[in-house]
This record gives structure tokens, C-alpha cells and sequence, in this order.
């Protein structure tokens, strides 16, 4: 394994996985929209908590080692600062997060 790459956010990490990897990986962590999608899908779908995704998007949007593609930069920041922010930017709901992903809430498909 090339510790010297950046580690790639598969989306099923908990924050204690994704902090071991930031320890064994110096160059960060690295997140690209369709991760940050299938990690609000996982929410949507039932198989992450409130909490875990709050976790998550506090981690992610708080640490200066994760790195995004720059063209996605600004879309994955607000959108993390959306989730990790619930007090400021209205509770995380499957309706919030159809929002951030430009999905219908009438719309069957996650």
C-alpha cells in the first residue's frame, strides 16, 4: 500500500477508521463528490445514523488534511458545512439531503 499517496474516502469509514488512516497516511485524505454522495445516500437509505453522519461531516469539514478535486471544491464544502452545521442550516433530514443532492423529494430513486 502507497502511504505516501493520499488515503481515497470510500464513503463506509467511521470517524475512527478515517482517523487511523489520516495517522498512516501523510499526504491526507482525499474526498470527491460521488463519496460525498453515496455517503448522504447512506443516510437517505437508513444505514447511518443522525449522528454518524453529523460525525462525519464535522470531521471532514473541520480538517485542513482532507483534500477534494478543485472543481468540486466549492460544491463539497457547502454541502458539508450544510450537514455539519444542522443548528444553522435546518436539521439533517432525507429532505435536506435530497436537496444538497438536487434530487426530487417526490423521486423513488436513492
Amino acid at each position: 500500500m502507497n502511504y505516501d499517496s493520499p488515503y481515497v474516502i470510500l464513503g463506509t469509514e467511521t470517524v475512527a477508521d478515517l482517523q487511523i488512516a489520516m495517522s498512516r497516511h501523510p499526504a491526507g485524505l482525499f474526498l470527491d463528490m460521488t463519496t460525498l454522495k453515496a455517503i448522504l445516500r447512506a443516510y437517505m437509505n437508513g444505514q447511518l445514523s443522525d449522528d454518524s453522519l453529523l460525525q462525519l461531516a464535522e470531521f471532514l469539514e473541520m480538517n485542513e488534511g482532507v483534500s477534494v478535486p478543485s472543481i468540486e471544491s466549492r460544491a463539497i464544502n457547502d454541502i458539508l458545512f450544510s450537514v455539519a452545521n444542522p443548528e444553522i442550516n435546518f436539521p439533517n433530514t432525507i429532505e435536506k439531503m435530497q436537496s444538497l443532492l438536487g434530487m426530487s423529494p417526490y423521486s423513488d430513486s436513492l
